[in-house]
């Protein structure tokens, strides 16, 4: 595939020879390893960078929009991955950040430390906590600790994630100091290499709050915590986080056919997709509400209406189709979003809201939806005329039902946090089997990833998940609502 991605990698591996996870998993040989006297921190950065927007947020979201019916397929039946069956046998994608983004994390933060680089190892901590982060969410208990120490250790032990979520908030910490460090000025600056911020320091601290807050609202249910405490760690972090759309961490691409984005990428090079098709759920649940932002996020149908699709289902009259997602929204430059304000306004109003202060809660959602439709274009006007027929909830369940369902919305084709939401609190309430055929639960979407066939076979440590696993209804240590 030709991408900005393809550029980067090389860019960021001069010295080292990438090949394909798989086969990293499968063989007990490190083909992975970079020559690691060859390499500096300005040569590893924009290669990992794009690793983490091309397989750690793109791969990731892309199957988060199916779990969660943002995406469909029109001209084939999904199943698997696509019709939310996650088994063994095709669970690897996500445990592949491993080798995709985290290990060259690893890779980064060595360098720098080794030079004395403050700054890129703080770049690397934060990349390392957000994928500690993702892995333990989708599987629980992972390798850390003892992770990416062949050829001495290739069966390292498994942490559980109560373990894992300590070591992301360290790295977090640590990277914030690091980043806040005056720097030598004969020491290497980051600038035109870091794809992202551009060398901006001050707005990779800002991720890292706001990072913190993500990751404090996902233990409010957590073994141990209190929803109280959570949501005050959160607006904590979140009051050195993200102040504006402009701090957004953003991977944004070029214009020209070597430099497109993933998302755009997934839809027209595939056949069986006919383009990126909404959902007849998130069409329909917009179309209720008069919300502005369905004619950017869709185009009109064959009879010039709005209308999404039911995954599975075929065409059967001849000239007819769906909305399509619009080029116009989801096109080549689109970026992959590592995180923005927007979603830092919806977890301030989620904090608040458990905290039972629904007025400070609902200041934050208008901020978040003014801030996302301003973002998309749309008139003042309309943005206030759509706040204005919402009554803001006064009870914690309604409120965070409430905001679930409009964070899902505004979270269209950004990222997998509305999967990690709703697996945290089950919301949005979707009819899974109204939208998707292929869909084996009407309520839920799996919740806790299955360990991949390779590495049940290949690391002795791996927990034993037995015949009768049940993605559905297992859960990881902090599902717990």
């Amino acid at each position: 595939m030709k991408s900005l991605y393809k550029y980067l990698i090389i860019l960021g591996v001069i010295a080292m020879v990438f090949t394909s996870c798989e086969d990293f998993l499968a063989v007990n040989e490190d083909p992975d390893k970079p020559d690691t006297d060859k390499l500096v921190e300005a040569t590893v950065l924009p290669g990992l960078e794009g690793r983490w927007a091309y397989n750690g947020i793109a791969h990731r979201g892309i199957d988060a929009f199916y779990h969660m019916v943002q995406w469909v397929r029109v001209g084939a039946e999904p199943t698997g991955l696509w019709g939310n069956d996650i088994r063994p046998d095709n669970s690897g994608s996500a445990w592949y950040l491993f080798t995709d983004v985290q290990k060259h994390a690893v890779i980064l933060e060595d360098l720098a430390v080794e030079s004395g680089n403050e700054h890129y190892q703080g770049i690397a901590q934060v990349i390392k906590a957000w994928g500690w982060a993702t892995l333990t969410d989708y599987f629980g208990d992972i390798p850390m600790t003892e992770a990416f120490q062949y050829p001495e250790n290739v069966s390292p032990a498994y942490d559980s994630q109560e373990t894992v979520y300590t070591e992301v908030f360290r790295l977090l910490d640590a990277a914030i100091a690091n980043l806040q460090t005056t720097m030598d000025p004969d020491a290497d600056a980051v600038g035109s290499d870091d794809i992202i911020y551009r060398g901006d320091i001050e707005s990779w601290v800002k991720l890292a709050y706001s990072l913190k807050a993500r990751y404090s609202i996902r233990l409010c249910y957590a073994p141990g915590h209190t929803t109280t405490a959570q949501a005050d760690a959160a607006l904590t972090a979140l009051s050195n986080g993200m102040a504006s759309s402009a701090d957004d961490a953003n991977f944004v691409h070029y214009t020209g056919t070597g430099y497109r984005s993933a998302y755009y990428e997934h839809g027209p090079g595939w056949t069986d997709v006919q383009r990126l098709t909404p959902s007849s759920f998130v069409v329909d649940t917009m179309k209720a509400t008069n919300d502005p932002r369905v004619p950017v996020y869709f185009d009109l149908d064959a009879n010039d209406e709005y209308t999404g699709w039911v995954s599975g289902t075929y065409v059967l009259v001849e000239g007819y189709y769906p909305s399509f997602i619009s080029n116009g929204y989801v096109g080549p430059t689109y970026p992959e979003t590592i995180m923005n304000y927007v979603e830092c306004k919806f977890l301030e109003a989620e904090a608040y809201a458990l905290k039972e202060d629904y007025v400070n809660a609902q200041a934050a959602w208008e901020d978040a939806i003014t801030s996302n439709m301003t973002g998309l274009g749309i008139e003042q006007a309309d943005i206030d005329t759509y706040i204005a027929q919402f009554t803001f909830p006064t009870d914690v369940e309604s409120a965070q039902a409430f905001i679930m369902m409009q964070k899902y919305v505004a979270n269209f084709t950004k990222n997998s946090e509305m999967y990690f939401d709703f697996v945290r609190t089950g919301y949005p309430a979707i009819h899974f089997k109204d939208y998707n055929v292929a869909a084996i639960s009407d309520v839920t979407t799996p919740h806790k990833w299955p360990y991949p066939t390779d590495e049940q076979e290949r690391n002795v440590n791996c927990p034993d998940q037995g015949n009768s696993y049940d993605a559905l209804t297992e859960k990881v240590w902090w599902d717990n609502k």
